[in-house]
Parts: structure tokens; sequence; C-alpha cells
């Protein structure tokens, strides 16, 4: 397990596998390998709310949270609709409506179009 760490050891990011990005690390936090499993363990259980130190994990609210960004209305019509078609329950004009939603910039993206 690849995790990045702040100057305290709070765990900021982690990673299963390995990886090649610099992010973590030009924004200031520490590269560190966690080979042993106990520790992988408790790093699994606790995640970012973590402070890491060799041979000790111990639990410590992160206080750098994501925040969620809302969906806008028409984010929010475009999955209502999309799952109105998938469950096969969708009108006419419904359709007309996720087709035109679905193009609309800002409102899906290439992921979450209709295939």
């Amino acid at each position: 397990m690849v995790i990045f760490t702040d100057a305290t050891g709070q765990v900021m990011a982690m990673y299963t596998h390995d990886t090649t990005s610099t992010v973590w690390t030009d924004a200031g936090y520490t590269r560190v390998e966690v080979t042993d499993e106990v520790e992988v363990a408790d790093i699994k259980r606790h995640g970012r709310d973590a402070i890491y130190a060799p041979g000790k994990v111990t639990h410590n609210p992160n206080p750098i949270q994501p925040q969620p960004k809302p969906d806008t209305p028409d984010q929010a019509r475009f999955k209502e609709l999309k799952g109105k078609l998938l469950n096969d329950t969708a009108t006419d004009t419904e359709v007309r409506e996720l087709l035109k939603l679905q193009f609309t910039p800002g409102v899906a993206t290439p992921e979450t179009r209709i295939r």
C-alpha cells in the first residue's frame, strides 16, 4: 500500500497499488510504502482518519475533508430521466428531454451518457 502523509503523519491519500503520480508530493505530502499487513489493515479500517508512524497507526479525524459538489437542477433531472429509461418507464417526451440534456454542456459526462 502507498500512502501520502502530512508533516504530522496524518494520512491524506491511500492507494492499494503503486502510483507514479506526483500530485501529492508536489503538494508537499510525503510518500510512504506500507508493507506490514497489520498496518495496512489498520489504515484501510481508518482511511484518511489515521495518523501513520512506522509500526503504529492511530485513529485521528482528518481535518481536511472533501466537500461534495451538489448536482445542478439539470444534472439531477438527467439522472432521474436516465433511471426512468433504464427501468423502462420513461415516456416519449421524457426520452426527448433526456436526449437534449445529455448533450447540454455541463450536465452529462461522456461516461454517464446513454450508449
